[in-house]
């Protein structure tokens, strides 16, 4: 009969393999705090985004149509 569990790999092995993911996580994660703290800087720089303002239909509008190209909302033919 086969015993399940003897692979080729050790269990010195499988440490090896487990330290180098963990180095390389904290790598990545170095490198993403990296990036957060650039992108809070650039922001900075740049100022808050004012409030977006949507006024529908337009104040110039008289009817919702008015808006439109004279072909599309007056009925008349398309381009």
């Amino acid at each position: 009969m086969s015993r399940k569990g003897t692979g080729s790999k050790g269990k010195g092995d499988r440490a090896d393999i487990l330290a180098g993911l963990q180095a390389a996580n904290e790598e990545l994660r170095a490198k993403l705090t990296d990036i957060q703290i650039e992108l809070q800087q650039e922001k900075s720089k740049v100022g808050p985004r004012p409030p977006p303002h949507f006024s529908w239909p337009p104040e110039s509008a008289q009817s919702p149509w008015d808006c439109l190209p004279r072909q599309l909302g007056r009925g008349g033919p398309l381009p």
